[in-house]
């Protein structure tokens, strides 16, 4: 039964490859990424780097056959020049971009907002109880400036918030005590902490705040939009293989 499927899908993407060919033949999509977003993506010795840049290599060039090439800018303007047609691709959250983009279904991947703490915080109990984030304004946290999720979620809304200069000092702030935490995406927090050598001195608490989805989002004026439906099951097969639990595990 497993190899039925297996075949099944398999026959699925080479007809969905072999429909979207004569668009791609001879020719390479490009994707843009914020170049300053560790460890999704970031630019390094004039390289991208990064989960989304390693998922993109795997998925589509690697696995269908399409040469890819990785570019890093502020994001407004990555994702303007999506729009205008000058670069083909993003994977992020879709929704407020289908204006000008095509997305696919399957979920590349899911940002959990979590909260983390200094080890040994003595209101650690009180943070784990934490259902929403409306739960949080007892407490004061800490993020860094230019956080635009932050200004929007937490500093207009009234927070107590501390801000730390760049997001490699938030942490260190947390261990000196100087906030009671720190709200962010569960990969980014293991990666600060395995970067930063912190794995005993800081906490990843368990309640997941909000979920982010992303998706592969193609610009309309694109003419890869065709590849999508075989994007997603390559995204699929990636998951079931262990490939993309492979690229996370690099990063934390």
């Amino acid at each position: 039964m497993k190899l039925m499927r297996r075949l099944f899908t398999w026959i699925t993407m080479l007809t969905i490859l072999a429909t979207a060919a004569p668009l791609c033949a001879g020719d390479t999509m490009i994707f843009n990424y914020f170049d300053n977003y560790m460890p999704y993506s970031w630019k390094e010795n004039k390289q991208m780097r990064g989960i989304l840049i390693d998922i993109a290599d795997e998925a589509v060039r690697k696995r269908m056959g399409i040469e890819v090439i990785h570019k890093g800018y502020p994001w407004k303007r990555a994702q303007k020049m999506v729009k205008k047609g000058e670069a083909d691709a993003l994977i992020t959250l879709c929704g407020t971009r289908g204006d000008w983009t095509q997305s696919g279904n399957e979920v590349v991947l899911t940002l959990e907002i979590k909260i983390f703490v200094k080890a040994g915080n003595p209101k650690i109990h009180q943070l784990e109880g934490v259902k929403k984030l409306d739960d949080l304004k007892p407490f004061r946290l800490i993020d860094y400036a230019g956080n635009s999720w932050c200004q929007k979620k937490l500093i207009d809304r009234n927070f107590r918030v501390d801000l730390a200069p760049n997001k490699n000092a938030i942490f260190p702030m947390l261990i000196k005590e100087r906030g009671d935490a720190n709200l962010c995406n569960s990969m980014t927090g293991r990666y600060f902490i395995k970067k930063s050598g912190l794995k005993d001195q800081i906490v990843e608490l368990a309640p997941v705040l909000e979920k982010v989805p992303f998706h592969l989002c193609v610009g309309k004026k694109s003419p890869y939009t065709k590849i999508i439906p075989a994007f997603d099951e390559t995204i699929r097969q990636m998951k079931q293989d262990g490939t993309m639990q492979k690229i996370f595990d690099k990063y934390q």
